[in-house]
């Protein structure tokens, strides 16, 4: 219950961020101003690099002219601007992704009750939950490695491997 909720809640604060912020970076794009495309798109990926930076003026940043520096400063906020934008954009699809998956999963809310039922049934039918995990990894073309195998000595929390191994499954179908 408390996982579901902070992915709400996360969900919501950076749907409020993108609205406020996201907007007005990802529009105000600047497009190669000095016509070295090759340097500008590594600058795209990477605008905190002084060495490209360096490159694509063709000196030293520290012997930049007070214009070229003018505009090495407003190309550098732009480029980060807009990259933050697309890794928000990302984070938002991540969580909508997640959040669809949560809400396919467990088309229900569910109470304390409910997890007390699930937390005893996990150790009743704690086998057919590894045939399930050994399944869905296949499916996702991944090897799924049994409790046992990982922790022999039984002593590792059974309820807290159920919950990693179907945090593994959402992030496979996300990938």
């Amino acid at each position: 219950m408390n996982k579901i909720k902070k992915v709400i809640t996360l969900f919501v604060l950076i749907g409020c961020s993108h609205f406020m912020y996201g907007q007005t970076a990802s529009t105000e794009t600047t497009n190669d101003p000095l016509s070295k495309p090759e340097i500008w798109s590594k600058l795209e990926e990477n605008p905190y690099s002084d060495d490209l930076w360096s490159k694509y003026f063709g000196m030293d940043l520290f012997t930049l002219s007070k214009e070229d520096y003018i505009n090495y400063n407003t190309w550098k906020a732009k480029l980060v601007a807009v990259k933050n934008a697309k890794n928000e954009e990302r984070e938002l699809e991540l969580m909508k992704k997640r959040e669809e998956y949560i809400a396919k999963r467990y088309n229900r809310k569910l109470n304390e009750s409910d997890f007390e039922e699930l937390s005893q049934n996990v150790h009743k039918n704690f086998d057919i939950i590894e045939q399930y995990f050994s399944e869905q990894y296949e499916l996702y073309g991944e090897k799924y490695k049994t409790y046992e195998e990982t922790h022999p000595d039984k002593k590792y929390n059974k309820m807290k491997w159920v919950e990693e191994n179907e945090e593994a499954l959402i992030n496979f179908q996300l990938n």
